[in-house]
């Protein structure tokens, strides 16, 4: 029997407070991804809407014109190939800290509000979406 195909069962009231808990938590087995997919879609639509719809009337800084030059595409694909390295080094490499197995190591998973709001923080100076 795999430790995963435990699952937690626990009587009443404890059951409720487990089901609620587990609402916040992306799950050692990515098990609300979909919900996060979703929160993660709504931040980045805001984000779009909010910087669109600040001052309608200025013309766009970024033209398509820019988009489709040789160093801007270039510098795309740089950018791409950074984030698939980076992804891939911390993907094989980083210690899975939302692994129950790691709960021994006092170490615990960080809540979907919490990687939410990495990515959106509008009350940190900075913040990925930048």
């Amino acid at each position: 029997m795999s430790y995963y195909s435990l699952s937690p069962s626990f009587p009443g009231e404890a059951a409720s407070r487990h089901d609620a808990i587990a609402a916040w938590f992306l799950g050692p087995k990515a098990e609300n991804f979909s919900f996060l997919e979703e929160f993660l879609k709504r931040v980045l639509e805001n984000q779009k809407n909010t910087r669109k719809n600040l001052y309608p009337s200025d013309q766009a800084f970024i033209t398509p014109k820019m988009q489709t030059s040789e160093l801007f595409r270039e510098s795309m694909r740089n950018l791409d190939i950074q984030l698939s390295s980076i992804d891939s080094m911390l993907s094989e490499h980083s210690t899975p800290f939302w692994s129950p197995r790691y709960n021994g190591h006092m170490n615990m998973d960080v809540s979907m509000p919490a990687i939410i709001g990495c990515v959106y923080s509008p009350h940190r100076g900075h913040h990925i979406l930048r």
